[in-house]
């Protein structure tokens, strides 16, 4: 028999030999435990470029019982910028449907938008004078982002409103 004890226990010897190498090779980090997996953190977005600002929105009569809204042509609203640098205030005219687009001055940027509002001047209806502060037509109406329109100088859009003007008390002699 070519196999005898010797060689056993020899071949165990160099087993035991191989697995203290082995574990000795493993740093004090590995561990034998469940392998965790930890979510990476994704990198940091560029800053996205700043581009020149344009607003749009539409002012309305609210009717005595608010069941209908008439767009105010010829309305005029007031884009207000409280920025350190280039503080601006531009008043755009609404067209036949109410609609009105106002684009600020070049200095007026994205990252400055969140520092403009919109508020209600005035109304050439007699019976509808009265700004009222539905969606912060008097107090201000902030931007919200709607798109950016491309060209050679891209615009970025925000959008306020609908911006009303209500009838006077004595225009509306039935309601409460």
């Amino acid at each position: 028999m070519a196999f005898s004890r010797a060689s056993f226990i020899n071949g165990l010897l160099a087993l035991q030999i191989c697995v203290v190498l082995m574990l000795g090779s493993l740093d004090s980090t590995t561990s034998f435990g469940p392998v965790t997996w930890t979510k990476p953190t994704p990198p940091t977005p560029p800053m996205p470029p700043t581009h020149q600002i344009a607003v749009e929105g539409v002012v309305l009569c609210k009717s005595c019982k608010f069941r209908k809204m008439d767009p105010i042509p010829e309305s005029v609203v007031r884009l207000q910028c409280r920025t350190r640098r280039h503080p601006t205030v531009v008043e755009g005219k609404t067209d036949k449907n109410g609609y009105f687009f106002i684009q600020p001055p070049k200095e007026v940027t994205t990252f400055s938008a969140r520092r403009c509002k919109v508020f209600l001047i005035s109304s050439p209806w007699a019976y509808c004078k009265l700004p009222t502060d539905l969606n912060g037509g008097v107090s201000g109406a902030s931007l919200s982002f709607r798109t950016k329109l491309s060209g050679p100088n891209p615009i970025a859009l925000f959008s306020v409103g609908p911006l009303a003007f209500a009838p006077n008390k004595t225009s509306c002699p039935f309601s409460p």
